[in-house]
Order: structure tokens, then sequence, then C-alpha cells
């Protein structure tokens, strides 16, 4: 699928982030890629939509999330 745009800048998913926001997202093993069969950030509770074909963001990390990442903090959505 084509990488949604960023919100500002037109960079995509792979914005530039602070060093606090890449430990997190280290140690929770985000990917902006799921390689768990039907879990995927525009799944998971813990992710906020952004604008149509743009990225979202999560409750948990700072930065730009890719809608079809993955991290082990997962949660079903209710």
């Amino acid at each position: 699928p084509a990488e949604p745009a960023a919100a500002a800048g037109g960079e995509g998913c792979d914005a530039t982030i602070d060093a606090q926001s890449t430990q997190m997202r280290t140690a929770l093993q985000y990917k902006a890629a799921s390689d768990q069969e039907g879990k995927n950030c525009s799944n998971c509770a813990f992710f906020v939509e952004g604008p149509k074909g743009e990225c979202g963001n999560c409750t948990l990390v700072q930065g730009p999330i890719h809608p079809l990442g993955y991290c082990n903090s997962w949660a079903a959505k209710t």
C-alpha cells in the first residue's frame, strides 16, 4: 500500500521523531508494517486515526503512526 502522507511536511509516517520517542518505539517493538495477522495500528485501541490517507497517532508514543503498523502493546478496539 502507498505510504500515507504526514499531516505537515509530507514526510509520511517516517517523519523525524525525537530520541525519547524513538526509544519508546524500540521498547514497544513498533513496526511500520504489521507481521501479526489481523492486528495492526488501525484496529488498535490506542490508535488515533488521522485524516483519510494520512498517518495517525498513538496514545502511547509520540509521532506519526502508520495505520498498518504494529507494536507489542496492541489491544483490540472495543
